[in-house]
C-alpha cells in the first residue's frame, strides 16, 4: 500500500488525532473510504475502541474499512 495517497489529507488528520487521543506509537490503522487513505492512526492497543469510535463518526461518508498492519 502507498503510504504517500492523499499525503495532505492523511498528515492532517493524523495531526488532529494525536492532538486529541494523546495517542502513543505502536499500531497503524488505516480507515479506508472508497479505496482512498483517509485517514492514518498510530496509536497504543489501549485506544483502539477510541479509534473505532472515530471511525463510526465518519460512518456516514461512506464505508470504512480498518486494517491493522502491525510494526
Amino acid at each position: 500500500m502507498n503510504l504517500k495517497i492523499n499525503k495532505k489529507i492523511r498528515y492532517k488528520f493524523l495531526t488532529l488525532t494525536i492532538n486529541t487521543l494523546n495517542i502513543n506509537y505502536k499500531n497503524i490503522y488505516y480507515f479506508v473510504l472508497h479505496n482512498t487513505i483517509l485517514f492514518t492512526y498510530l496509536c497504543n492497543v489501549k485506544l483502539k475502541k477510541d479509534v473505532l469510535e472515530v471511525g463510526r463518526l465518519k460512518m456516514e461518508v461512506g464505508r470504512i474499512k480498518i486494517l491493522n498492519l502491525e510494526l
